[in-house]
């Protein structure tokens, strides 16, 4: 796993979305059974054929990512080339091969919960397109050049350490009584993870407090960060400060907070978001943050408290958990207890 420095926030949109989909950050994300794409190599560096790993039925899917900041900018993939740049992003090549494999499920299942239709019951089969709008669990994405400059001779090695574990778990998503599970993955937890009642003011049987006792021992990342003028008129062109307001936080404000410190609500001017949209869109790496004080005219600071939700899978626990020996079914059944596994062929036939 990478320094949870290094990596992405997994976030929520609005909450009431999250139980009738899968939620992947600011974005909105649709996923399409289509056609298999025939590409060799994407633009923006892709990783070459991408669609010769994985099960043929998973490269049928096509993962489309739209941000609500630039509504006319996308970007689609196949379900295979968005495992593989997911976890390319999430997790480094002292990995060991097993939390990997766990990883690829996880992502994978998000994915593949995304064609549920809204409200759940019977899963979409025998007919396509379906867009499923998707909203604020942002998974971070590294292109093959990413991967190249970060990792430099270690990449061959890496991204072929990914496809293995792409196709050892050929069409393995975690299913809860039948249905695709939402299975949020967090870079590190500060001892133990998050219960989804916490964040989400909902239980939910599979995603409860688990004990990580390594992540205990982790550094706490709590740090300050800077965003520049230019970031928020680029982000929120709609929403630029009139010139009365003096300060950031007559500007900004957190209106709404779980137990657990997480954001769930933000207002900025009169226009209200959630927690997680405000900082996947500004690229911030967790849900609990602090705006603080400051002039309108300097850059917006903001207190970050930790990294990711904290809620579902441990990366660095798993990764710790899988040296020991642990296999990438134990680990998923210790973080998504009374989970099974079952191919996603069903969703995709």
């Amino acid at each position: 796993m990478k320094s949870p420095a290094h990596t992405s926030s997994h976030s929520s949109g609005m909450l009431t979305q999250l139980f009738s989909g899968l939620a992947i950050g600011s974005a909105v994300i649709a996923v399409i059974l289509g056609l298999p794409t025939l590409a060799a190599e994407l633009a923006g560096g892709r990783v070459v054929n991408a669609n010769h790993v994985g099960n043929p039925l998973d490269n049928r899917v096509q993962v489309k990512l739209q941000s609500p900041a630039q509504q006319n900018t996308s970007s689609t993939m196949t379900l295979t080339q968005y495992e593989i740049e997911v976890l390319s992003a999430e997790l480094s090549p002292n990995t060991p091969q097993a939390a990997v494999e766990a990883a690829a499920i996880a992502t994978r299942t998000m994915v593949i919960r995304a064609l549920m239709p809204l409200g759940g019951g019977q899963s979409n089969t025998g007919h396509g397109p379906w867009v499923a709008q998707l909203e604020d669990n942002d998974l971070p994405l590294w292109t093959r050049h990413q991967v190249e400059n970060a990792y430099g001779e270690q990449s061959s090695l890496f991204l072929a350490q990914i496809k293995a574990a792409i196709e050892t778990t050929d069409g393995q998503i975690l299913t809860y009584r039948g249905q695709p599970i939402l299975s949020f993955q967090t870079p590190v937890t500060t001892g133990a993870t998050v219960p989804a009642s916490q964040v989400l003011g909902r239980s939910i049987p599979y995603l409860v407090r688990v004990n990580c006792p390594s992540d205990a021992s982790y550094p706490v990342q709590n740090r300050r960060i800077s965003i520049a003028g230019s970031t928020w008129r680029q982000v929120f062109p709609s929403e630029q400060p009139p010139s009365d307001i003096a300060s950031w936080n007559d500007w900004i404000r957190v209106v709404d907070r779980a137990p657990s410190g997480d954001v769930l609500e933000v207002m900025v001017g009169n226009k209200r978001l959630t927690g997680s949209q405000f900082a996947a869109n500004l690229g911030i790496p967790s849900w609990n943050y602090d705006i603080l004080g400051g002039s309108i005219r300097q850059p917006l600071q903001i207190e970050v408290n930790g990294t990711g939700t904290g809620m579902g899978m441990s990366l660095h626990q798993a990764a710790v958990w899988a040296a020991s020996g642990m296999t990438d079914t134990q680990i998923l059944s210790r973080f998504y207890p009374g989970s099974h596994l079952q191919l996603d062929s069903i969703w995709l036939s």
